[in-house]
């Protein structure tokens, strides 16, 4: 009987986890509260603000890698 509990709760995971938002740089799970939209073309080479140049990143991965 745990044994169905136990693939109840890894279908539900699996399932659930497809629809999380992802880092644009590194590939990983974000965080509701840990999160940066990132111009892709930065500011100062001219890219804008647009849906089209914004991707979501850790704050590290924005700060720290890109840089």
């Amino acid at each position: 009987m745990c044994a169905m509990y136990n693939n109840k709760s890894a279908v539900f995971m699996a399932n659930a986890l497809i629809g999380c938002n992802k880092c644009s740089i590194c590939n990983g799970y974000l965080h509701k509260d840990g999160m940066n939209f990132d111009h892709v073309i930065r500011k100062r080479e001219g890219g804008g603000s647009e849906i089209s140049n914004l991707q979501l990143t850790h704050p590290y991965c924005n700060t720290g890698i890109k840089s």
